[in-house]
């Protein structure tokens, strides 16, 4: 495993934040700052690390966080990623041994960093929920959820400013529903998710003309 370049570790109880930065911190990527929850007791005193491996290649990213001097309600790390999509975990090593940590599927994008909260956990858990969707919206004010064509049942996303997400969703035939101010929604066929790895982490940006030709949905 190699080290990032750049990453900056963030440790906070509340308000109370301090920091730590390597030799070699730069700021070159994307900001990615991750929150760990459910991960308090003895752990609190040992490294978080923090692992993403991308979509596309098999090499291995690390961001290693010092020791906690106290208690803490949330572990943070900070790093400054590439835009892409990555399986990542955040926590403490050997979690199959009984050590705590959380799972997750995510994309960045360029130029839009990202904060996640995740809730920690012990063991391994096993899930089909390894996929990401993410893409830009063309204004503000819209709303978004995945509709899978197998079942015809909703998975909600989050809109963070022009930017939408979708972390850690299941395989299948996916639609992008996007609900607005002037119509009940519209549609957009994403096609089958998490069958190719190059279809685990898919990225699809919406246009005010997509928008627009789009046939809203009575």
């Amino acid at each position: 495993m190699r080290a990032f370049k750049s990453f900056a570790v963030v440790a906070s109880l509340f308000c109370c934040i301090a920091s730590t930065k390597s030799e070699l911190a730069s700021t070159s990527g994307v900001s990615l700052q991750v929150g760990l929850l459910g991960c308090n007791g003895p752990y609190t005193s040992q490294q978080i690390r923090l692992q993403m491996v991308p979509r596309v290649g098999t090499a291995i990213e690390e961001v290693v966080a010092p020791p906690n001097s106290r208690p803490e309600v949330i572990r943070v790390v900070s790093a400054y990623v590439a835009p892409g999509s990555y399986r990542i975990h955040v926590g403490w090593p050997d979690i199959g041994k009984g050590n705590c940590g959380a799972d997750e599927s995510i994309t960045i994008l360029k130029d839009h960093p990202r904060r996640l909260t995740l809730l920690g956990h012990k063991g391994i858990v096993l899930t089909s929920s390894t996929n990401s969707i993410a893409g830009l919206l063309p204004f503000p004010g819209l709303h978004i959820s995945l509709r899978y064509a197998s079942d015809d049942y909703l998975v909600p996303g989050s809109v963070e400013g022009d930017a939408y997400y979708f972390d850690g969703v299941p395989p299948g035939h996916a639609y992008l529903r996007i609900f607005g101010p002037r119509y009940r929604w519209v549609e957009f066929d994403l096609g089958t998710i998490g069958v190719m790895l190059d279809k685990k982490g898919v990225v699809f940006n919406v246009t005010r003309d997509m928008l627009a030709s789009a046939a809203p949905a009575q």
